[in-house]
């Protein structure tokens, strides 16, 4: 008995080395546990009851029943296993090997039985066999999946009595397919319309937009699109002009590109933007339009992206101006910097601190 535990330790600690490299995939916990024992390997190999039955304990009698029942097909043989559990298991599997889902009505729990259904009508591609499915989501799910698989909404009808699932169950479908028309049969407006914007988004195409009836919704969408693809243009088609200012903010900034900054209404954002996009190109000039309480952050920004601590010298505010030249100092761990600091005492700890 030693040994056989001595053999099991360190057929678990094979199977978790194999596992980590990817190397395998098996179904069944069980199955993983007794995958390189070799006498539950040739139990499986011979092929019937009576040699697995000759295995060290019950769990591997039965897991190796199970499999000896699906690689024959032959569900008989998972009446030889006493734990309803593992019954069950084999029952499924046998089911799924010879595409039966009579056969899954032997599986006493409902749940089992349900996903028995499913994966049958799925290997099938039947819709026809959710109708069998009793728990509503998972009939839901079913119908879904080979909706799905084969392109067709019509499936998404069978869903009966559920007007949510079957409006979700076309929403993924049309994320699926990236497809927007199937998103015109659902039935719910807010869906529809999330459906239309996530699709349009997903292949960056803002004419879809179009079908959308709400119009701040409308904009919505194409902001969605405008940005993913950052494409300006399509910012320029919004209505509302905050949507559009905003639109053009995000791909001016994301871009750098300050002729899309100018198209922005707006002053303060307008310069804000030119700003983010002056001191990711690194422009000398980019503060030039910076107020309020940008102006420090827009010419430290810059004394960074340069390396240059000359962008501090135009901060007009003497103990602001002080701060940048301190705080570039350190980062760039340059202390020749804090000679420009006016203020002793801060020129003083700028030296401390930066030369340590």
């Amino acid at each position: 008995m030693e040994g056989n535990k001595i053999r099991h330790i360190v057929t678990r600690s094979l199977v978790a080395v194999v596992l980590v490299a990817g190397a395998v995939t098996l179904s069944g916990c069980d199955e993983l546990f007794y995958a390189f024992d070799p006498q539950y390997l040739m139990a499986v190999k011979k092929g019937s009851v009576s040699a697995c039955r000759n295995l060290d304990d019950t769990d591997m009698q039965e897991s190796c029943i199970g499999e000896v029942a699906t690689n024959k097909k032959d569900v008989s043989m998972c009446e030889e296993i006493s734990e309803k559990g593992n019954r069950n298991d084999c029952y499924g599997s046998v089911a799924e090997a010879l595409g039966d889902p009579k056969l899954c009505e032997k599986i006493d729990q409902g749940h089992s039985q349900d996903s028995c259904i499913m994966s049958i009508a799925r290997e099938k591609s039947d819709p026809k066999l959710c109708e069998s499915v009793d728990y509503d989501q998972t009939r839901t799910s079913c119908y879904t999946f080979i909706a799905i698989e084969k392109r067709d909404p019509k499936i998404c009808d069978g869903i009966k009595d559920d007007t949510k699932g079957k409006d979700k169950c076309l929403f993924d479908l049309a994320s699926d397919a990236k497809d927007p028309s199937f998103c015109e049969s659902i039935g719910n407006d807010v869906m529809k319309t999330n459906c239309i914007s996530d699709v349009a988004t997903a292949i960056g195409g803002d004419l879809s937009c179009n079908k959308i009836t709400d119009k701040k919704q409308r904009d919505y969408c194409l902001d969605r699109v405008a940005t993913e693809r950052g494409d300006a243009m399509i910012c320029g088609k919004i209505e509302d002009e905050n949507v559009r200012d905003m639109c053009f903010y995000t791909i001016g900034t994301e871009k750098a590109d300050e002729s899309i900054c100018q198209l922005i209404r707006d002053d303060h954002r307008e310069k804000e933007c030119l700003v983010r996009a002056g001191v990711e190109t690194q422009s000398i000039h980019a503060c030039a339009g910076a107020d309020g309480d940008m102006v420090y952050d827009c010419h430290y920004e810059l004394a960074l992206g340069l390396k240059n601590a000359a962008a501090c010298s135009r901060i007009e505010k003497e103990g602001t101006k002080d701060k940048c030249y301190f705080e570039v100092a350190q980062v760039l761990r340059d202390p020749s910097i804090c000679r420009d600091i006016e203020e002793q005492d801060e020129k003083n700890a700028c030296e401390k601190y930066t030369g340590m």
